[in-house]
């Protein structure tokens, strides 16, 4: 006896492995996918309850009377266009709406500053959705399905104003780039 142990060959040990092998693979195999749904489950619990936070910060106070502002930018600016040009087609409309939209928020600016900061923070929540569509924490489906009318209206309310800031020295380009980026994809999807 060379050695402490010693192996004793039996005529079915050979079999006996390769069974406790190919059961351990069964067993690792099942605790994958299980393992996998699990995961799944919770990513989209994750998912759902970053869209529930995000809808309640959008439903929240100080959202709600940015969004109750940018409506009367809006009405007031589609009544003095519509007063100011009766005839006009829906084209030329909608670019006169947009320039009376980028009036109203340049004077904002100038004039109650308070109050444009309340409006960029419109902005700024749109900047963090489309920062995380971007980065694929959510799909712009479901971000569609949520906000589409609050996205469109980006494009209304601010592109332009935000397109006159880029221009001013010290503004960075790409100043909120991402919800314009956002506004972009959802416009898109609409006109599909």
């Amino acid at each position: 006896m060379d050695g402490y142990f010693t192996i004793i060959e039996h005529p079915r040990s050979e079999y006996v492995f390769w069974w406790s092998q190919a059961a351990l693979f069964v067993v690792l195999l099942v605790g994958v996918v299980i393992a996998y749904f699990e995961l799944r489950t919770l990513s989209r619990q994750a998912k759902a309850t970053l869209l529930l936070e995000l809808d309640r910060r959008f439903e929240g106070p100080e959202l709600s009377a940015v969004r109750r502002a940018l409506q009367g930018i809006r009405d007031g600016a589609v009544i003095a266009v519509g007063q100011a040009h009766p005839a006009a087609g829906d084209g030329e409309r909608a670019t006169q709406i947009r320039a009376e939209c980028l009036r109203v928020i340049t004077d904002m600016r100038t004039h109650h500053p308070d109050n444009y900061s309340q409006l960029l923070s419109f902005m700024g929540f749109f900047e963090t959705v489309g920062l995380m569509v971007r980065r694929r924490y959510v799909v712009i489906e479901e971000i569609d399905e949520l906000f589409r009318g609050p996205i469109l209206a980006i494009d209304l309310h601010f592109r332009d104003h935000i397109a006159q800031r880029e221009q001013e020295t010290g503004v960075p380009v790409g100043l909120y780039r991402h919800a314009l980026n956002l506004a972009d994809q959802v416009r898109l999807r609409a006109s599909r």
